[in-house]
């Protein structure tokens, strides 16, 4: 009888190393995923912050948040920008 269970603690240990190994691999995989992951938006919040650079350097400047800052540089865009469309429109339509 002795034999007997002690073969079958052996088989259960058996039993439960491998699922340990199993957990293990599995969690392990998770991890290189999560990885991978965590690496990507690593690159995206980079490239985030260097397109917003000047933005946040005119801020610190000036004394303000970046979206106020850009919120002026697109009203001065529309202000400098749409007036001189207006006349080049003028001007090719004189030369008809």
């Amino acid at each position: 009888m002795k034999p007997k269970a002690a073969l079958a603690a052996a088989a259960d240990q058996v039993n439960r190393r491998d699922a340990i190994a199993r957990a293990r691999q599995e969690a392990a995989d998770k991890l290189v995923e999560l990885q991978g992951f965590r690496a990507g938006l690593d690159a995206e919040r980079a490239r985030v912050a260097a397109q917003t650079g000047p933005a946040r350097f005119l801020a610190m400047q000036l004394g303000t948040d970046a979206e106020t800052v850009i919120r002026w540089l697109v009203a001065l865009l529309v202000l400098l920008i749409d007036p001189s469309a207006v006349v080049l429109t003028i001007a090719a339509a004189r030369r008809d």
